[in-house]
């Protein structure tokens, strides 16, 4: 497994916080942890910390569908004619044609990004400085966004529109493909034994490209070892702590490491942190029913102890439909 590094090629690697490839944008410090060619063309993920006042301005993707968690800080998301304050733990889905950007409003405002379908989210290193440095600059030249990108999926657009209305958050993602923002906490909550999972988007948002999936819970027993076939998983740590083994190899992921874990690759993970806390991003969203026959749907925003019954019996009885293949 490459560790720190970004393997350039589809297989397994963890990356501690802040690391990957960085680049200083402007007021922005930009960390590309997952490009197209890490991924297997599926995904990208970059990590963006800056200023308070810094500013992507209003663009769009024609064929990238952008997902956008606030990891720390607060930030004004333009989505359309629509306006939207982000708080820390606020999502944002930005499916293809959609005009946004976005300005930070507080200090040291962190936001993590996923983009599928297409590059859009390379035009970050195509307008940024590769550097060493670990935070930004708010004395760096601010980037020249009108600088021609050929070959990367996004457009400029004019700041000039009819008139922006606050935009209203939804407590669960739409049935269809649309631009929304689920507040913290929100979003549609399954348990599985002593385990919260909340869906962000599931395949009705995405299309079935992908599948946002949040994970709380308290220290407990190992995951079985297993596969998937046909798609890909990414762990991102928020909060506590998870041992994770891919292939042959263990790492633990404290808040701000990154796992990426492609088909076909044996993994097993164990919470070992009290209230720990993850964001899972899958490509493509093939392994939704497998949390559905898991899981039961619930009002709790947080997991249960006791917990209840952990009905793994409704996943065995339907293994032979799901793209997952226990080792033990």
């Amino acid at each position: 497994m490459h560790r720190n590094v970004l393997p350039g090629q589809q297989q397994p690697y963890f990356l501690e916080s802040g690391e990957g490839l960085r680049y200083l944008l402007g007021s922005f410090l930009t960390t590309i942890i997952g490009r197209r060619q890490d991924t297997g063309s599926l995904m990208e993920g970059v990590v963006l910390i800056g200023a308070k006042g810094s500013v992507v301005p209003l663009h769009r993707h024609n064929s990238s569908h952008e997902t956008i968690y606030v990891l720390d800080g607060s930030a004004r998301l333009r989505l359309g004619d629509k306006e939207f304050a982000l708080e820390s733990g606020d999502y944002a889905s930005v499916p293809p044609g959609t005009a946004h950007g976005f300005a930070f409003t507080s200090h040291r405002t962190r936001l993590l990004t996923w983009t599928f379908g297409d590059n859009g989210a390379a035009m970050y290193a195509a307008l940024g400085q590769l550097s060493e440095a670990v935070i930004y600059s708010p004395r760096t030249q601010p980037p020249d966004w009108k600088k021609p990108l050929p070959g990367i999926d996004v457009e400029l657009l004019s700041n000039q529109t009819s008139t922006i209305t606050p935009g209203e958050k939804c407590s669960v993602a739409p049935a269809g493909i649309e631009p929304y923002v689920i507040p913290a906490g929100e979003g549609e909550r399954m348990m599985a034994g002593d385990q919260l999972f909340t869906f962000l988007t599931d395949q009705r948002q995405s299309g079935g490209k992908f599948l946002v999936l949040m994970t709380d819970g308290p220290k407990g027993h190992r995951i079985p070892n297993h596969l998937h076939e046909k798609h890909t998983e990414t762990f991102f740590c928020l909060n506590g702590s998870v041992s994770m083994t891919a292939g042959e190899e263990q790492v633990s992921l404290w808040p701000g490491d990154f796992l990426h874990v492609p088909a076909g690759t044996p993994h097993t993970f164990q919470l070992t942190g009290n209230n720990t806390r993850f964001i899972q991003f899958h490509a493509p969203g093939l392994n939704e029913p497998f949390f559905r026959y898991m899981c039961d749907s619930c009002e709790e925003h947080t997991f249960l102890q006791p917990p209840p019954p952990f009905r793994f019996d409704r996943v065995i009885e339907h293994l032979a439909e799901l793209d997952v293949k226990f080792l033990e």
